[in-house]
């Protein structure tokens, strides 16, 4: 089989540089391990029929969106006719220590008294005196977001964890939970795992401190897109003619023939596509799978390696599911963060779902009915006694809805808290992390975080756009490479289309 170009995986990055070279009227492979089925494609097994069918729905999957500033999402979201829920946005907010005591606090995340000394050391002036490396290097006073990778204590930062630089400049458990929730929520990954550096860049390609986790206008948690972003590259396969995207054909080996110039792409059933360049979209945990040849570079293979390094912070969604708002009676927005655990935050969700019978049918005539959901996100890791994940399913339902009494309760009467009419996905005993190990193995690593030393052994500390710079014939795209937006639906777009464009210089210049 021949194509001008094979993508290697069905991801947004690989859907969007696929459609991009279709309209440009490049033949084009999709290769996909799994399907655009989020169940199938996440490894999330889910009853075929609940009381609510809140299962059924595209709530389980779903991503932060902003179509007021994120062009690419912007577009699909317009043409497809898809809905964006705003986030709720009123309300106060709640935080939860580590010791268990709660404060509240204006909404906006990054507003809070708790937080403001971190952010003030990441925003502008990382503190020179409490921490130097070897007693040599500090952190400059004036070292500004925007100029950190290329200012003089790039290399420094890329040494360190993100946890020993805040550490060291504060001496607050809470403060050194905050960086670390703040890393799990953005990178999925540890903050005694990752280069401060990187984390530093990651903040800085999604519009900063201020807009990181905010649900204001500017930030990036401004709307939910139900479906997420498996429901935009869904959107983007469907512009593909029939015979483009082929799920279940996850690729073994991809061998580059310079003289002939071409590239061999084979499959595990044994199939073998011929094209002129190959896109990896795929992520770089999962490049060990592939055999190259000829073999990936020096700088290629750190990076492969260094992703293999920083296990996935174990966050896990799980939705309680209420007839009604209840928390907006007492002012509320249904948000609240704990460095305590096992929930690290909680967002208010809505969710309509018809009427249906004893049979869980729908029943024709009957109108639809909204329901109210405060979608929990576990840190599987934390527990009071034992890590949340090694509890039975009686034990984990109990402890996430104490913990939320014990929070709530700070501005409501906690008896008078309802129990939710349903909880899901119920995967009590086979937490998503889990269940995706299962799949292929890389899932259960972060594809967003770096190590320390990373950036610079690359050489791709003064531009990050360097991790993704092409080897021969393959380019390689994804949320990871992109340098803005950076794991976000937004970046993985971006990324896809700047790949294809690559590709189609890469072919115009050489009159192929």
């Amino acid at each position: 089989r021949e194509v001008d170009v094979v993508v290697v995986g069905a991801s947004l990055a690989g859907l969007a540089a696929a459609d991009d070279l279709h309209r440009a009227g490049f033949s084009v492979a999709v290769l996909e391990e799994w399907s655009l089925s989020p169940t199938t494609k996440f490894g999330i097994d889910l009853p075929e029929t609940t009381p609510l069918s809140v299962l059924q729905g595209p709530h389980v999957v779903s991503s932060w969106v902003n179509t007021e500033i994120q062009p690419e999402v912007s577009w699909l979201v317009k043409k497809f006719d898809l809905d964006v829920i705003k986030q709720q946005s009123t309300g106060v907010g709640l935080r939860q220590n580590k010791d268990g005591a709660v404060e509240v606090a204006e909404f906006e995340f990054v507003e809070r008294d708790q937080y403001k000394d971190v952010y003030s050391v990441l925003a502008s002036t990382i503190r020179p005196a409490a921490f130097s490396n070897n007693g040599e290097v500090g952190i400059s006073p004036a070292n500004y977001l925007g100029t950190l990778n290329h200012g003089p204590d790039a290399r420094f930062l890329d040494g360190v964890t993100f946890a020993a630089l805040v550490k060291a400049n504060f001496s607050s458990e809470d403060v050194e939970a905050a960086a670390d929730l703040l890393c799990a929520v953005i990178m999925d990954a540890r903050a005694d795992a990752v280069s401060a550096l990187y984390v530093l860049e990651h903040i800085k390609s999604c519009g900063g401190l201020k807009g990181v986790l905010s649900v204001a206008k500017h930030g990036c948690h401004y709307q939910r897109l139900p479906g997420g972003a498996v429901r935009l590259a869904s959107c983007l396969a469907s512009q593909l003619p029939d015979g483009v995207v082929h799920c279940f054909k996850p690729v073994i080996s991809i061998t580059q023939k310079e003289s002939e110039q071409i590239c061999l792409t084979e499959t595990v059933s044994g199939d073998v596509w011929v094209s002129r360049r190959v896109i990896l979209a795929i992520p770089t945990a999962q490049y060990h799978a592939i055999s190259f040849d000829p073999p990936l570079p020096p700088s290629k293979e750190i990076l492969v390696s260094a992703t293999r390094t920083i296990p996935s912070a174990g966050i896990a969604k799980i939705s309680l599911v209420y007839d009604t708002p209840w928390w907006r009676e007492a002012g509320l927005s249904g948000s609240m963060e704990s460095v305590r655990g096992p929930i690290m935050f909680t967002r208010e969700g809505r969710v309509t779902v018809p009427e249906r019978d004893e049979k869980y049918q729908e029943v024709s005539g009957k109108t639809s009915r909204e329901l109210f959901v405060i979608d929990c996100y576990i840190d599987s890791q934390a527990g009071r006694e034992r890590p949340f994940e090694d509890l039975s399913a009686q034990e984990k339902e109990s402890q996430m809805l104490a913990q939320l009494a014990d929070v709530f309760g700070a501005k409501f009467d906690s008896s008078t808290i309802p129990q939710p009419v349903e909880i899901s996905p119920r995967l009590w005993d086979g937490m998503q992390g889990k269940a995706a190990k299962e799949i292929w193995e890389g899932y259960h690593l972060s594809a967003l975080a770096l190590p320390p030393g990373i950036l610079t052994a690359s050489g791709s500390h003064e531009d990050l756009g360097k991790l993704g710079e092409p080897f021969a014939h393959v380019y390689f795209v994804g949320a990871e490479f992109a340098t803005e937006w950076r794991g976000l639906a937004e970046g993985a777009l971006r990324s896809g289309i700047r790949g294809a464009r690559e590709v189609m210089a890469s072919l115009c210049e050489k009159g192929q």
